[in-house]
C-alpha cells in the first residue's frame, strides 16, 4: 500500500511541512530597513517547495489512475560517468567562480551541465548555449537589481 500511495503520501507530508516552515518564518524579525528582511528566503523557500510537492501529488495521482508501470530506469539509466563529471563540473564552477565571475562561470557551467545530462541524440548545442546565457544573465540582473546583492 505504502508502495502504491508513496507519493501523494510523501507529497502531502512535504506539502505540510512547507506550509509550517511558511508561517514560521512570519516569526523572524526583521533588523535592517532593506528592502528585503530575514524571512524573505525561508519564505521563498517554502513556497518552492509547496509546489514541488503538489507537483509530486498530481503525479502520484496520474499514476495512480493510469496504474502504469513505468520503468524510468529503463528509459534512462543513471551514467556513473554522467554523476562523476557533474561532482568534478561543481568542484571546477566553485574553484573558478570568484575568480572569472558569475555570469560568464554560471553560462559556462549550465552548458556543460547540459551536455553531460543529455545523450547524444538529444544533445541541441545552440539551444543549450542560449539557455545557459539567459539563464545566467536572468539570474544575475535578478539579484543585483531586484533583490539588491551582488553576486
Amino acid at each position: 500500500m505504502v508502495k502504491k500511495y508513496g507519493d501523494i503520501i510523501s507529497g502531502g507530508v512535504l506539502f505540510l511541512f512547507a506550509a509550517v516552515m511558511f508561517i514560521s518564518s512570519f516569526g523572524i524579525k526583521k533588523l535592517t530597513m532593506a528592502k528585503i528582511g530575514a524571512a524573505f528566503v525561508p519564505q521563498l523557500i517554502a513556497l518552492l517547495l509547496a509546489l514541488l510537492s503538489l507537483s509530486v501529488v498530481v503525479n502520484g495521482i496520474k499514476k495512480l489512475k493510469t496504474e502504469e508501470k513505468s520503468k524510468a530506469e529503463d528509459k534512462h539509466p543513471i551514467r556513473k560517468s554522467a554523476v562523476i563529471s557533474t561532482l568534478v563540473l561543481i568542484t571546477i564552477y566553485i574553484a573558478l567562480l570568484q575568480k572569472v565571475g558569475f555570469i560568464i562561470m554560471t553560462a559556462v557551467y549550465l552548458f556543460a551541465q547540459f551536455n553531460i545530462l543529455s545523450t547524444d541524440a538529444e544533445r541541441k548545442q545552440p539551444i543549450f548555449a542560449l539557455i545557459a546565457v539567459l539563464a545566467s544573465v536572468s539570474i544575475y540582473y535578478l539579484f543585483v537589481t531586484v533583490f539588491s546583492l551582488m553576486l
